[in-house]
């Protein structure tokens, strides 16, 4: 579909088209494939109208304290 996230340094920049996709823990219709620069959406299935865009991610894996 397009790029989503630029990678810049220790920053993560979101695109307009990042701005649409929302998290989904088992029903996601794309995903996100990342090269050391962006990360590229890409849908898994058919996306029907009116329905979210939606990938399973995590950025990062939170510190245990």
């Amino acid at each position: 579909m397009g790029i989503s996230h630029h990678f810049i340094g220790e920053c993560i920049v979101r695109t307009p088209l990042g701005g649409f996709v929302n998290h989904s823990e088992k029903d996601f219709n794309c995903r996100l494939e990342k090269t050391t620069i962006c990360a590229n959406l890409v849908s898994i299935r058919e996306i029907l109208k009116d329905e979210e865009l939606t990938v399973c991610y995590q950025w990062y894996t939170p510190a245990s304290k």
